[in-house]
């Protein structure tokens, strides 16, 4: 019973932003030894199946049958996923991104498919970020981009790999990485990540008491950029580790 002996506290916001529909969606499960927490954005434009939900409920039904940190088990449950929205398309084209985190209140491994991102932060700087699988992705480390033009770039949602395509998804999946009190965990999706920096992400997150202080002034940042652009879906959730087991 690790979590009765651990404290996680976790907050999320999902907006539409000016799209007609919030096509994002998060879903968790604190259960007595392990934790699992997933956020996917829809990458397709079919209304009547909202494809990151279908993504979110596989994932968190897989984990509660048999939770695990496991590698391969966890690729597993993204290829489960993947042929689940094959599955739903009915002649539509579903296609999604993932970020997935899974915890046993000691240590944290992730996995995702696509541009949604997790960060880990400790001490008021990047544990960990996550690496979208995109061609800006690519340029970036090919340095033919500079990075603060990678949040705006064109290329920044052409996919080399997402769910719900011909091909199998490859996902990256983490180390395990000790957690330490403190830290902090944010899941976002591209809504996000396109209107904060990653400066002021930390810069929110630094003096924060409270996971909702972080929500809130990301949403103030990224309403603050309605003017400049067109805001698609916003996700964030944010996890306060205060204690581990």
């Amino acid at each position: 019973m690790r979590r009765i002996n651990s404290d996680f506290r976790t907050r999320f916001l999902s907006e539409e932003g000016q799209k007609l529909a919030n096509r994002d969606y998060f879903g968790y499960v604190e259960m007595d030894d392990f934790a699992c927490y997933v956020l996917a954005d829809s990458l397709d434009g079919e209304t009547a199946s909202n494809s990151a939900q279908l993504v979110v409920e596989s994932l968190i039904r897989s984990f509660g049958e048999h939770p695990t940190l496991r590698k391969g088990r966890l690729n597993r449950y993204i290829q489960e996923a993947h042929r689940e929205l094959r599955k739903m398309r009915g002649g539509m084209h579903l296609k999604a991104s993932v970020i997935l985190a899974v915890t046993d209140y000691r240590k944290l491994r992730c996995c995702h498919v696509g541009n949604s991102r997790l960060y880990l932060l400790r001490n008021a700087r990047f544990l960990l970020k996550t690496r979208d699988q995109s061609l800006t992705r690519n340029l970036l480390d090919e340095e033919k981009i500079p990075l603060d033009a990678a949040a705006s770039h064109e290329e920044r949602n052409n996919l080399y790999s997402f769910l719900g395509g011909r091909e199998k998804p490859k996902p990256i999946i983490s180390k395990k990485l000790r957690l330490e009190d403190g830290d902090i965990l944010e899941l976002m999706t591209r809504g996000v990540w396109e209107n904060c920096t990653d400066e002021e992400l930390l810069e929110i997150a630094k003096d924060a008491k409270e996971p909702d202080e972080v929500l809130n002034k990301a949403e103030d940042l990224i309403l603050g950029r309605q003017e400049e652009h067109a805001i698609d879906n916003y996700s964030l959730a944010v996890t306060f580790v205060d204690k581990i087991y």
